[in-house]
């Protein structure tokens, strides 16, 4: 019960301000989304990574997405913050080997949130930008619930036990299949797209099957860090982490598509 008012909530919430907000809220709505999810990956990270500190992913998240989206001079900040980034790490470090990995870990975070983040803040800018991402997020939440509920019901062979036990290989069938229908069928009313059936047909598979790699990419990282939520902000859901998983790693597949058609 308390899952289900969760994510009806949470729908009620990002849905409008996804299709109706001023370009600015829609702007920093995504930025402090963003901002939380490096909040939940960092205290993921720091179980595993002990030298990355309080802040160091959240602060990366938010500069990166600044510049990428809001300045025309991503190459030397990126330049300059690599380098800062790199010597200040491997000096305050107690050795080069654990600086260098606590690196890892704070770059690994900077691509799997501020990539999404910046893909979000473009797409939102396209033709029917904002139609696009309600789609995918639709997409994304027919994966999950489908293969829950298929998991639940008919599910005995387990797909990957030793990062999930409980997704199994027919409930992981279900979502795909649930995705791509859902997203066939959503992506054939933008016309302003010229896109063929087998083209469609193709994005949402991938979309799909990237939705699920997103959840077993961070349910293998909570399981590194000994942890079963990434937080326990969304009572039922567990973190923005863990709901938005799936999302983060399809929008930047989805951005990519619809820039070079």
């Amino acid at each position: 019960m308390v899952r289900t008012a969760s994510a009806l909530f949470l729908v009620s919430l990002t849905v409008p301000i996804v299709l109706y907000s001023p370009s600015w809220f829609f702007s920093l709505f995504v930025i402090s989304v963003c901002s939380i999810i490096a909040y939940e990956y960092n205290q993921l990270s720091r179980k595993i990574f002990p030298e990355i500190t309080a802040w160091d992913v959240i602060l990366d998240v938010i500069l990166f997405i600044f510049f990428a989206c809001y300045t025309d001079y991503l190459l030397f900040p990126l330049l300059f913050y690599l380098t800062l980034r790199i010597l200040m790490k491997l000096f305050f470090s107690k050795s080069l080997i654990s600086g260098f990995l606590s690196l890892g870990g704070i770059f690994l975070g900077v691509v799997w949130v501020a990539l999404p983040g910046i893909s979000i803040i473009l797409v939102e800018r396209m033709e029917l930008g904002r139609m696009l991402i309600v789609f995918l997020l639709i997409l994304t939440w027919a994966n999950d619930i489908l293969a829950f509920l298929a998991g639940r019901g008919i599910g005995r062979k387990k797909l990957i036990p030793s990062i999930s036990p409980n997704k199994t290989v027919e409930g992981s069938i279900a979502g795909l299949v649930g995705g791509t229908i859902s997203g066939v069928f959503l992506f054939r009313l933008l016309s302003s797209y010229d896109f063929g059936f087998l083209s469609i047909l193709l994005v949402s598979l991938t979309l799909s099957i990237l939705g699920q790699l997103g959840d077993l990419c961070e349910s293998a990282f909570k399981r590194v860090a000994q942890v079963k939520d990434s937080s326990s902000l969304i009572p039922g859901h567990g973190g923005f982490f863990d709901r938005l998983d799936s999302f983060l790693f399809a929008i930047p597949f989805l951005f990519t598509v619809f820039q070079l058609v």
